[in-house]
């Protein structure tokens, strides 16, 4: 048998152990598991995680330590997740004390449906990233990526981008905030256009934990605060690939998405970003045209 058959199976036994020993052993055993994922298959990993809490349920407390975003499952007590941080060379733990929907609301579980739905195990690496960048897909996750692997020096700590319609950003921030997350979040302002826009912006904005967050606005949208327009048979997330990539090094470092990202990079978030959105350089439009 393989490794991670192995710990399935002697899982399994304890659990079967403490069948047979009865109600009265409750608390009386404590497991430490170190990376429970190793050596397994994506779909066991999600059992075993499922597994692990059924031990929880069986009487015993477990402790298991994982690099693994598909071990965490925001269907489960909230309280079960705590992450470990170096600030300042010293590791902190954070472990909230609360579950962050109250289920006994029906709202409550429709916006905690909603959420648990869109933190699926990719996304869910927010969870060991040192900080997170929220951003409009799919555009912007394809241009950020691209600048982080290709262009930029690689930052001094773990950046993790996640795409998402701005209508879901309150959600997304929900949970960043309640779990002491770090994050940054940057979306079009869409000026002029109705269906409850400045309402959607003031939301986002009255949401972010000032300790934890920053908001970077685009003026207007991505394609109008970089000056080009997008290709309909390419696409948008194309497009701006291929007008990012034509760029030279001194057109790109005057973008608003590059300046931003120097700041994430370099911890210099500027205040008026989250009021008035950073739009291209005339200068730099007619060099960098599409």
């Amino acid at each position: 048998l393989g490794d991670g058959l192995m710990r399935l199976a002697a899982l399994n036994y304890i659990i079967e152990v403490k069948r047979s020993l009865g109600a009265d052993t409750d608390k009386q055993f404590i497991i430490c598991i170190e990376e429970p994922e190793l050596y397994l298959h994506p779909h066991m990993i999600r059992k075993f995680r499922d597994l692990l809490y059924k031990l929880t349920d069986s009487g015993f407390q477990v402790i298991c330590t994982s690099h693994n975003p598909q071990l965490v499952d925001l269907n489960k007590p909230h309280t079960s997740i705590a992450t470990l941080k170096k600030e300042n060379l010293i590791t902190k733990l954070y472990q909230v004390e609360s579950n962050l929907f109250n289920k006994d609301e029906l709202e409550s579980i429709r916006q905690a449906f909603k959420t648990q739905m869109y933190f699926d195990p990719n996304v869910c690496e927010v969870f060991l990233a040192d900080e997170v960048i929220l951003v409009e897909s799919y555009t912007e996750p394809a241009v950020i990526r691209y600048l982080l692997n290709e262009k930029i020096d690689p930052p001094n700590k773990e950046l993790f981008v996640v795409g998402t319609s701005p209508t879901n950003f309150v959600k997304f921030i929900e949970v960043f905030n309640h779990f002491n997350i770090k994050y940054h979040v940057i979306h079009d302002m869409d000026k002029g256009q109705n269906g409850g826009i400045e309402t959607r912006n003031n939301n986002i904005k009255n949401a972010i934990d000032s300790k934890l967050g920053k908001l970077y606005l685009f003026d207007n949208d991505f394609e109008t605060a970089h000056s080009y327009e997008y290709s309909k048979p390419d696409g948008k997330p194309l497009s701006a690939l291929t007008y990012f990539q034509n760029l030279s090094k001194e057109q790109l470092e005057v973008t608003p998405i590059f300046i931003y990202l120097k700041a994430i990079i370099e911890d210099t978030h500027q205040a008026d970003w989250a009021e008035s959105g950073l739009k291209i350089n005339t200068r730099v439009e007619a060099l960098a045209s599409y």
